[in-house]
């Protein structure tokens, strides 16, 4: 590997590592963010600006075979178009009727949105922001598929590191958690369960194309959450801080 590749990809690396960590900090240590008139929409733009930007230094410096596909592993013999049919319609089924259930039912509301309560700050409500949300849902189920996924697994089991398959998706999980701390300690763990369920599928399938497909969906249904008739209770900004450059899987 060339000097540049390897510089990038260790540069990249440490970015995730020390973006986990701020996420941590900013949970624990407070911070003043308040969802005023177009916060929302700020955070969603950077957001969109610092993963589309990470992934296209990547890709400069990466073909883009070694990150769609898992290196060196052969997966197990699957219909692949078999999955993603059954996946897609439980994800629509499961994720997707409850939701519109909501918009109804006011018990039904209160236990759709009730795991949303800690980062309620960053939900939209209005059109503009969930029209912006569905970008932010595209961007994030690429990108960071692409970066936690793709990249971090490859690079985990490269000479760098050399570590093994099973150990390098664990270390990929725990650090795709822990960059969502400021969903709090419930938000961490469903996350990194999350991300777990999402390393299984890029390793039966050995592409990071399915993936993407269910990030994407699973992102995608809090533009259709029923946020304006949320409690209006104070949102807590200091116990639930949001970073300046969040990962917003909800």
């Amino acid at each position: 590997m060339t000097l540049l590749p390897l510089l990038v990809q260790r540069g990249l690396a440490l970015f995730l590592c020390t973006l986990a960590c701020r996420s941590v900090t900013l949970h624990y240590g407070g911070g003043s963010n308040r969802a005023t008139r177009g916060w929302r929409l700020r955070r969603y733009w950077k957001t969109i600006g610092w993963q589309w930007s990470a992934v296209s230094i990547l890709l400069l410096t990466t073909p883009l075979a070694e990150l769609v596909y898992l290196r060196g592993h052969s997966p197990r013999s699957v219909s692949l178009h078999a999955l993603s049919f059954i996946l897609t319609a439980n994800i629509v089924v499961l994720l997707y009727g409850p939701i519109a259930l909501a918009w109804l039912s006011p018990r039904i509301r209160r236990g759709v949105l009730a795991p949303f309560a800690p980062i309620r700050a960053l939900l939209p409500v209005t059109l503009p922001e969930r029209g912006l949300w569905l970008l932010l849902s595209l961007t994030t189920g690429i990108c960071e598929e692409l970066m936690f996924r793709a990249f971090a697994i490859n690079y985990l089991t490269s000479r760098a590191f050399g570590l093994n398959l099973l150990l390098s998706a664990l270390v990929a999980c725990l650090v795709f958690g822990v960059g969502h701390a400021y969903q709090g300690m419930r938000g961490l763990v469903r996350t990194t369960a999350f991300g777990a369920a999402l390393t299984g599928l890029f390793l039966v399938t050995g592409s990071i194309m399915l993936p993407i497909v269910v990030h994407t969906l699973v992102n995608l249904r809090v533009a259709f959450l029923p946020t304006g008739r949320m409690p209006t209770r104070p949102i807590n900004t200091t116990a639930h801080a949001v970073p300046q450059l969040q990962l917003t899987d909800a």
